[in-house]
């Protein structure tokens, strides 16, 4: 029986699935960030989440850790042709390592035209239609960009909480979140916090869980940053739309953020008032699959007509 492997490899976890030729799932695992943003040559950070990920699935399928992959693609945030650190070896004929936004592209449409936004921790959008050069915008890493993405929510709810004890004012709900999951009695006291080590940047993207649930309660403050989160994901796929010289597209999100019901309502109607530029769909699969999909791709091996 010949096996195949696709992996979602992301700043807050990675998600690995293991299938057979004719497309059936035999197991899935998880294991944490993947993404090597700020790490060292000596880094072994991609190559334990990505073996740690793949070691569960065949747990999950009943496997020993020795079974050995036909093909194995991994999609990882941020990548761009080479690791920073340990490169991973993984027990497969065939290892492919990618830029998670293809994957999440393949997931999203199976081959056919669209705009994929990611919203996790970072957010990036990615435009394929026909034929045409694919366009991709944003992912400019937490230092640069990623608008619209959890650390981005997180670092502007902390910016926010900065705001109030400039102006001198009590802080604002957001910014009361903020202080309340750093333990702060300020924002130079969060800061401080970062300086020194004790606030990492997953704990900054964190902060997007509760400014979220806060939004479902109506709080203006917290409904105000995460709808300007949403507009500069939406200004970006615009901004593809343009680039790839069509009026009108399929549009799907995929990421952490997506897995919010109060977010996702918010996507459908901020989507909604752009004038029909854009149809959001649900995504066909979830990245991991999208992965898996291409690993048959790149073995060469048809595509099951059904994978589940």
């Amino acid at each position: 029986m010949k096996l195949f492997a696709g992996i979602d490899g992301g700043q807050s976890g990675t998600q690995a699935v293991i299938a057979d030729e004719t497309g059936d799932i035999l197991g899935r695992g998880n294991a944490g960030p993947c993404d090597e943003v700020g790490e060292s040559k000596t880094s072994s950070k991609a190559h334990e989440a990505l073996n740690a990920a793949m070691h569960a699935a065949l747990a999950d399928a009943g496997l020993p850790t020795t079974t050995r992959m036909e093909c194995i693609v991994a999609g990882i945030s941020g990548y761009d042709g080479a690791f920073v650190g340990r490169a991973p070896k993984l027990a497969t004929k065939r290892f492919v390592p990618v830029h998670d936004a293809p994957v999440a592209h393949v997931a999203a449409f199976g081959g056919a035209s669209g705009i994929v936004v990611i919203a996790g921790t970072g957010s990036v959008v990615l435009g394929v239609v026909d034929e045409r050069e694919p366009v991709l915008v944003g992912g400019w890493s937490s230092q640069f960009g990623d608008e619209g993405g959890a650390y981005w929510i997180g670092r502007e709810a902390i910016r926010q909480t900065m705001a109030c004890e400039d102006a001198g004012v009590a802080p604002d709900s957001v910014a009361r979140v903020a202080l309340r999951a750093f333990a702060a009695k300020s924002a130079r006291e969060i800061v401080a916090k970062v300086s020194a080590g004790k606030i990492a940047r997953c704990d900054i993207a964190a902060l997007a869980k509760p400014i979220l649930a806060l939004a479902a309660r109506n709080e203006t403050d917290a409904v105000a940053l995460v709808d300007e989160a949403i507009e500069y994901l939406l200004d970006d796929a615009l901004l593809t739309l343009e680039r790839l010289e069509v009026p009108t597209s399929d549009i799907a999100f995929v990421g952490g953020l997506m897995r919010n019901r109060w977010y996702a309502q918010r996507v459908q109607m901020l989507v909604d008032e752009l004038d029909g530029r854009f149809s959001l769909v649900a995504p066909a699969h979830d990245p991991a699959v999208g992965a898996l999909l291409m690993a048959y791709t790149y073995a060469e091996v048809p595509l099951p007509p059904r994978v589940a």
